[in-house]
């Protein structure tokens, strides 16, 4: 076990989808790194290799090149059968509850399921664990004798961060776990994830393209573009002064719930470039208003800021 180094580290990822004689270049060369009870948030646009990123790190998607390392231990190449004892350790919870939860089943076995596969509890005290975990999840321990289909999206992402938390995992994958819930069901899940990061100490990656969602639960934040990090910083030099420009467009088009709050609305040029044919250099360069010929054929690599809480791929800035 490491008890020094971070508790997630994944270096140079590739991830590249054939098929068709075509190739999707995915995730092209993520670095990122986990402390043990830090939350990530992890945003861009749909298509920038977020979700990919997610799947690699729990090993649903086998890295092209690169690897991801685990509590000390490089798991890049494990087998499922070696795998599966390190499972416990790292849950994930999807976007969709509807989706990923199995309707033929109650609310209750579908919690209780990941308590049969990795711990030895009798049965009498896995149905005990169940209903601690609902009632820490604020779900009614009646909805335990539900099928999916008779519960709310709100009542079953509940549900599921409930089976996720079960075999009190070390680091938390969410997925745009609250983009199909409405406000208030979303606020609630948020305090939620909050509460048990406070007293787990539970690390978290958190999916999103939503920036306040990140803003109101992560330590840390990265930016992805084309499979790529653009930009990583605390949540503070991030929000308060981002210096990518696909950061600063970003943020100008998130809608605050702070009334309070207005930002210049940056536009958003173009289409980004397509995922099987990379451009050589920065691939934000055909979008990006204060491009310069060099952007478009220099590679450019994430660079540490003065202040050492930021890093940027961006040659001018």
């Amino acid at each position: 076990m490491n008890t020094t180094g971070p508790l997630l580290t994944v270096r140079d990822a590739v991830k590249h989808f054939r098929g068709g004689g075509r190739t999707v270049h995915a995730l092209n060369g993520v670095s990122l790194s986990i402390a043990p009870g830090e939350s990530v948030g992890l945003v861009g646009e749909s298509g920038s290799g977020k979700t990919t990123l997610g799947r690699l790190i729990l090993r649903l998607e086998q890295a092209t090149s690169g690897s991801v390392e685990f509590d000390g231990h490089d798991v890049t190449t494990w087998r499922e059968s070696r795998m599966r004892r390190l499972r416990p350790a790292v849950q994930m919870v999807f976007q969709s509850p509807y989706a990923s939860l199995n309707p033929r089943m109650k609310i209750g076995a579908l919690i209780e399921e990941p308590l049969k596969l990795h711990t030895t509890l009798s049965k009498d005290d896995r149905k005990k664990e169940v209903r601690a975990l609902a009632r820490r999840v604020a779900l009614s321990e009646v909805l335990l004798e539900r099928h999916v289909n008779q519960a709310s999206g709100g009542q079953l992402q509940r549900a599921s961060i409930a089976r996720a938390i079960a075999t009190r995992p070390k680091l938390l994958v969410l997925d745009e776990p609250t983009s199909s819930l409405d406000l208030s069901v979303r606020a609630e899940i948020l305090s939620l994830l909050g509460s048990l990061k406070e007293e787990h100490g539970m690390a978290m990656l958190f999916i999103s393209h939503d920036l306040d969602t990140v803003h109101a639960i992560c330590d840390r934040v990265c930016v992805m573009y084309l499979g790529r990090i653009v930009e990583t910083g605390s949540r503070e030099a991030i929000f308060r002064a981002p210096l990518h420009p696909y950061t600063r467009t970003l943020l100008s088009a998130q809608l605050s719930a702070d009334p309070r709050v207005t930002r210049e609305r940056l536009p958003i040029l173009g289409e980004p470039p397509s995922p099987l044919r990379l451009p050589p250099g920065c691939g934000y360069a055909e979008r990006c208003p204060i491009a310069e010929t060099a952007c478009t054929t220099k590679a450019i690599a994430l660079t540490a800021k003065a202040d050492g809480d930021h890093s940027v791929a961006c040659i001018k800035t």
